[in-house]
């Protein structure tokens, strides 16, 4: 998946709620096969695997590049609403 689609995924997905826009601690480490949240595959054990726990106790999981990156830049972004 190209960084734009995964942006556009990670659009939709904050809009929907389905993806929250909080702080949360960050671990990082390599893969170990689970799914990222922002591109829907793998996180193989030869990339890097962002573990991001929210206060509320969910954790998300995604690649450190482009994923990571892109949600973060999104969350940056004001709301739809307050443009």
């Amino acid at each position: 998946m190209d960084a734009d689609s995964i942006r556009a995924r990670i659009r939709q997905m904050v809009a929907a709620n389905a993806l929250p826009c909080e702080e949360g601690k960050v671990w990082v480490g390599r893969g170990v096969g689970e799914t990222c949240v922002a591109c829907g595959q793998p996180i193989e054990p030869t990339e890097t695997d962002f573990e991001v726990v929210f206060p509320s106790g969910e954790t998300l999981r995604l690649h450190g590049q482009p994923c990571h990156s892109l949600w973060i830049e999104e969350c940056a972004q004001p709301s739809p609403s307050t443009r």
